[in-house]
């Protein structure tokens, strides 16, 4: 990801280690999210803002840079880091593939311009009930282009596997007994 933000002319090497810094953690609770199972039942949006931002002001190289935001560009904010702004989406009834993200991307597009920006962090949570593998973390990390008027924003998109099924349910949700 770092690469691809990098060879992007119009973002700021300031931006592109801004949003690096958010990403370290940011990818570190996508692995939980799977590996720990953390967000084992559908959640709504503030309810995965409270965990996500708790999480971020305990890292250390975020801390109290991170700002609960109000209104821009017409619309709400979540969270905001040095003026990147963090948009949050939580999917609680179907599930979600890295494609699906796309249709959040304008929202998190628009705040940036608003801010000034030409990227910011949209983190969704897919905490639908599964009855399927996870696929793996990393491919639940994307850049999304996003064309508004004549220029480009470009929206780091991380999607968050919840609802998992446990290794030992079937199907039905009960236990299939093979080892």
């Amino acid at each position: 990801l770092r690469e691809k933000l990098r060879l992007e002319p119009l973002i700021s090497e300031t931006d592109v280690r801004d949003v690096l810094t958010l990403l370290t953690p940011v990818a570190n609770l996508m692995g939980q999210a799977v590996q720990d199972n953390r967000y084992p039942k559908p959640i709504d949006e503030a309810m995965f803002q409270t965990d996500l931002q708790a999480f971020l002001r305990s890292n250390s190289a975020i801390g109290s840079e991170l700002a609960v935001q109000g209104e821009i560009a017409g619309g709400k904010v979540d969270l905001s880091f040095r003026e990147i702004k963090i948009e949050l989406k939580s999917e609680r009834v179907k599930r979600l593939l890295p494609d699906d993200c796309k249709k959040f991307a304008e929202q998190a597009a628009s705040y940036a311009v608003g801010a000034g920006r030409r990227i910011a962090l949209l983190c969704v949570l897919d905490c639908s009930p599964k009855t399927v593998a996870p696929f793996p973390v990393a491919d639940g990390l994307t850049i999304i282009p996003v064309e508004l008027g004549t220029s480009s924003v470009y929206v780091v998109c991380c999607l968050f596997q919840g609802g998992l099924a446990r290794p030992s349910e079937g199907e039905d949700g009960h236990h299939s007994g093979h080892a």
